[in-house]
């Protein structure tokens, strides 16, 4: 977990040193506010990532405390799994 909060810190201070030219260049201004309105910069991405990992997450969690409590899967719990992951 140490290193992912590393690489995290790594890649804020990349985009920081990215955003700090955006008043030199205007191209690169533009580029990035269009990037961030249709969703394809930095901060979206990492919110997805982010996102996903937390059904990855559930999802272990779910499994995990199935097999512990030896709980039989049907058709019902099955169902009910699949909503919760969506």
């Amino acid at each position: 977990m140490i290193v992912y909060y590393q690489i995290e810190s790594k890649n804020e201070e990349k985009n920081k040193f990215i955003n700090s030219f955006n008043n030199f260049n205007p191209v690169t201004f533009c580029q990035n506010k269009i990037n961030k309105i249709t969703e394809t910069d930095y901060y979206s991405y990492k919110k997805y990532r982010f996102q996903i990992q937390t059904k990855i997450d559930d999802q272990i969690n779910m499994i995990l405390l199935y097999t512990w409590n030896k709980i039989k899967i049907n058709k019902t719990k099955y169902l009910q799994y699949i909503d919760e992951l969506k």
